[in-house]
């Protein structure tokens, strides 16, 4: 499977499966069929409320074959929010540390280099890998980048023909 070298230095799989909407059994059993099917990145979130679910479909294989992202709610980006959100995945995942640790959405009534701050140290605890944003314009990435001592390796937005974002995606190419 074709993989992204992230600034991290870490390998994520391009192709991946988003659990949003998916929960309980259902998302149990739609993990386990992509697992099995040879998906290595699962996508969740806090918001999604699904954590425990793919915390049942991992059992039996092999956490160090499958690439782990979630993502952490614009209202939870304080500092000790974070570190408390970060703490709690791992453990309704049943995770010792996720691949991926995303800010959901900005949140401009909170400082960026609070949050990032508190992400770095998930990073420095190695209960992180790598860390990045979820829906960040380029003003949001300028702030952000300027202010981070961990690289931010992804900005998860919406792409398609439909919603074409090529500035966006020009400017993360640059950076």
């Amino acid at each position: 499977m074709q993989v992204f070298k992230l600034t991290s230095g870490y390998d994520m799989p391009a192709l991946g499966l988003g659990t949003w909407q998916l929960r309980g059994e259902i998302c149990t059993s739609a993990v386990r069929t992509a697992l099995d099917l040879g998906y290595a990145h699962l996508d969740t979130a806090e918001a999604y409320r699904n954590h425990e679910a793919i915390r049942a479909a991992l059992k039996g294989y092999d956490r160090d074959r499958i690439f782990i992202t979630s993502k952490i709610p614009p209202s939870e980006l304080r500092h000790d929010d974070v570190l408390a959100m970060g703490n709690r995945a791992l453990k309704e995942l049943g995770v010792e540390y996720l691949d991926l640790l995303l800010i959901h959405w900005p949140n401009e009534e909170i400082p960026i280099a609070e949050t990032l701050g508190a992400m770095a140290l998930l990073v420095k605890q190695g209960k992180v890998r790598s860390i990045g944003v979820s829906n960040f314009m380029i003003p949001h990435l300028e702030e952000a980048l300027a202010v981070t001592e961990v690289p931010i390796t992804v900005d998860q937005v919406k792409f398609h023909p439909y919603h074409n974002q090529r500035a966006l995606l020009e400017y993360c190419k640059a950076h």
